[in-house]
């Protein structure tokens, strides 16, 4: 039987010093996931698995949206499909350096080339490379550390999915990086959602480069599309910036929108409960 997520949840919890007074989680319901369904079309796009020796595959992503656009036609308003049709646009242009990319985008927007649309271009990168905004989630609690020891968490996730089996679109648990210990201080856990294409060899890729990044302690999850990572070394708030920023040196392994989210939001989070679409729970696939 494999180790899951909230298996490594309860190691992390015993593990870390100084010892959390409590873990804290989320609750994302499947409707706040349909509300913000044209940014995760576009995050998802972005966080496009890659393989080992993939480089920037610009066709294959922008297939990739207008295959997303395309099924969600029907389901958000023709402003926002306007939005991503200039978003496609506009990404092609960022990694695939033409500049005829930039004058098609102009014309997409009905506006003539000249220097003044420059602000309008601005605005289309902040709608959509640039977007960022607070997710309301379903419900917000903390498990204590004597409760997640107690395999707390085991038992709400075992009735969770009970639950789900009657919703067609059941709500996602997800894991925030940040505590606080028996004093009061602020501490982080190091997490981060990797963007390459589970393989052996991809495997192998991620833990070499997570034990770079952390040697002291680490664990490597499956996540069905790509990996997640955690460690039980805790982080400051200043060596959480440090973290964050050597992530962003192992991108394209690294989910650079992740990290950037990350920061703006002050923490990190990951899914820890099953979705059908990913095969199930994150599981774990290394540690050291």
């Amino acid at each position: 039987m494999s180790t899951s997520a909230p298996d490594i949840v309860e190691r992390i919890a015993s593990e870390l010093r100084p010892t959390p007074t409590a873990l804290r989680f989320a609750w994302l319901s499947g409707g706040q996931r349909n509300a913000l369904k044209f940014r995760a079309v576009v995050e998802r796009t972005l966080s496009a698995p890659v393989t080992v020796d993939e480089r920037w595959p610009i066709d294959t992503l922008t297939d990739k949206i207008n295959a997303l656009k395309s099924r969600i036609a029907t389901l958000v308003p023709d402003d926002q499909l306007r939005l991503l049709d200039r978003f496609v646009t506009l990404y092609q242009s960022a990694y695939g350096g033409i500049v005829d990319d930039f004058n098609r985008w102009l014309e997409i927007c009905d506006k003539p080339v000249s220097a003044s649309n420059i602000m309008t271009l601005a605005d289309c990168i902040q709608q959509t490379l640039m977007s960022h905004g607070n997710v309301a989630f379903e419900q917000q609690f903390e498990l204590t550390h004597a409760e997640i020891a107690n395999r707390e968490l085991h038992k709400l996730l075992m009735v969770s999915k009970d639950d789900a089996r009657e919703e067609s679109d059941p709500s996602t648990l997800l894991i925030k990086s940040s505590y606080h210990d028996n004093n009061g201080d602020e501490w982080s856990i190091p997490m981060l959602d990797l963007r390459i294409a589970p393989s052996d060899s991809a495997a192998t890729v991620v833990e070499s480069a997570m034990r770079a990044l952390v040697p002291d302690s680490g664990y490597v999850l499956a996540s069905g599309r790509s990996y997640h990572f955690y460690s039980s070394s805790a982080m400051t708030p200043s060596t959480f910036c440090e973290f964050a920023a050597k992530s962003l040196l192992l991108v394209p392994l690294t989910d650079s929108r992740f990290i950037g989210h990350s920061i703006l939001d002050g923490e990190f989070s990951l899914r820890i409960s099953p979705r059908k679409e990913y095969g199930g729970a994150p599981y774990l696939v290394s540690n050291w």
